[in-house]
């Protein structure tokens, strides 16, 4: 098992997330609700993260297009819980949003 798929304790999420405004550690996953104004913003941002999700090999647990919102999770299946590869995606999303914000 490589360094980046091993599962992370509670205290190493948490200090990584505390780098990263607005997500959460809930029941074996991170997740964040990114708002939008637009409805058709919200499915484009969705659909960059698809996209991201196939560039990393590490796709997200759920993406949820809800109107006003989007809802992202990551975990890693196979170790049930959260490795470096979440935490990186969960950078990269953070970074595709700041350019659907500005």
């Amino acid at each position: 098992m490589a360094v980046m798929d091993r599962r992370w304790s509670e205290e190493q999420i948490r200090k990584a997330l505390a780098d990263l405004p607005g997500w959460r550690y809930e029941e074996g996953r991170i997740e964040k609700v990114f708002p939008f104004k637009v409805y058709a913003d919200a499915a484009a941002f969705a659909g960059r993260i698809f996209l991201l999700a196939e560039q990393l090999g590490h796709h997200p647990e759920a993406v949820c297009v809800m109107p006003g919102k989007v809802g992202v999770s990551f975990s890693t299946h196979e170790v049930k819980g959260v490795t470096e590869q979440d935490v990186k995606a969960a950078v990269m999303v953070n970074i595709i949003y700041e350019r659907f914000a500005s």
